[in-house]
C-alpha cells in the first residue's frame, strides 16, 4: 500500500531509483536512451534498439519472457526502440536481475 510505503515521496522516490538502476544498466550494455533526461519520466522508459543487434524485437521480447520479464515494444514510427516500466511492486534489485538476464541474450551469437 502507498501509505506503508511512506506516502506519494517514497513511491515516487522507488520509481527513480528503478529508472536509475536500469538506465545505468543498459547504457552498461550499450543501449541509450530515447528520450533526454530533462523529459524522461521515471514510470515507463524507452530506449533505442541499437542498429547492430543480432535479434528482433520479437526475438528478444520472447527470450525474456520465458525468463520471466516482459517489455513493451517501442510504438514509434521514427525510431526503433524498446520500453521497460520501472513501477509496481518491483525494485532495482529486480533490475538488477533483469539486466543480467539481457546481457546473457545479448553476449549469446546470432
Amino acid at each position: 500500500l502507498l501509505e506503508a510505503e511512506g506516502g506519494p515521496s517514497a513511491r515516487l522516490a522507488r520509481y527513480r531509483n528503478n529508472f536509475a538502476s536500469l538506465l545505468a544498466g543498459l547504457q552498461r550494455l550499450g543501449i541509450a536512451p530515447y528520450l533526454d533526461d530533462a523529459v524522461q519520466s521515471p514510470i515507463i522508459a524507452t530506449f533505442r534498439t541499437p542498429p547492430a543487434w543480432h535479434l528482433t524485437f520479437d526475438q528478444f521480447y520472447d527470450a525474456l519472457a520465458a525468463r520471466g520479464y516482459l517489455i513493451y515494444p517501442g510504438k514509434l514510427t521514427g525510431a526503433d526502440t524498446f520500453r521497460i516500466g520501472c513501477i509496481g511492486a518491483i525494485s532495482s534489485g529486480d533490475f538488477e536481475k533483469l539486466l543480467a538476464a539481457m546481457d546473457d541474450i545479448l553476449r549469446r551469437p546470432a
